[in-house]
């Protein structure tokens, strides 16, 4: 992808191995589908290459290199599925908080969420194609680059799942705290 223009998600090629779909649905299959979690990842060498010097969530928002990164293990690896490459915390910096990847620690947040009332401070309507059109368009070009070979996975995160992480506490002391507050939690995160 040269330019930061959007591949339209039309004319996808036909899909040759539904293998992971048909086990989805409970129907029958020849084989035992096979796809991992964090499929690209370092354990591959092209992967670390690929990384070297990059900051993890420019990385993120590269169509082309969540792309380049979704596609290598199928290099490799005779799997039925590919999942998108990609990271939850993209939505919280959508929201408008500060996530940074430091080497050798993690995602941290430099102003992490401390109380329910923190939800307050995040941006209530995101503009989804301005904060994370990159992600439709890693989907979009990786559906396409694919071309049929296998069906493309996704994933979300959901928002207890989102706040465990964007919490200041460990998740342990998080979930208890959520549990503490699950009236003033469940009705500041729905609204």
């Amino acid at each position: 992808m040269e330019n930061d223009d959007l591949i339209l998600p039309k004319d996808f090629p036909k899909l040759k191995n539904d293998a992971f779909l048909r086990a989805c649905h409970g129907q029958e299959t020849n084989h035992v589908p096979v796809w991992c979690m964090r499929q690209a990842g370092r354990y591959l060498p092209e992967f670390r290459e690929f990384r070297a010097g990059k900051d993890f969530f420019e990385t993120c928002r590269s169509p082309a290199a969540c792309c380049e990164l979704t596609l290598q293990p199928l290099r490799r690896f005779p799997f039925d599925a590919a999942i998108i490459f990609s990271d939850i915390l993209v939505i919280p910096q959508a929201m408008g908080m500060d996530v940074q990847m430091v080497a050798g620690k993690g995602p941290t947040f430099p102003e992490p969420l401390k109380e329910p009332e923190d939800l307050l401070l995040l941006q209530p309507k995101v503009d989804v194609n301005k904060e994370l059109g990159y992600v439709f368009k890693a989907i979009t070009l990786t559906r396409h680059k694919l071309d049929g070979k296998v069906p493309l996975i996704g994933f979300t995160g959901a928002p207890v799942r989102s706040h465990t992480h964007t919490h200041t506490h460990t998740h342990t002391h998080t979930h208890t705290h959520i549990y503490r507050e699950r009236e003033n939690y469940l009705l500041i995160i729905i609204l």
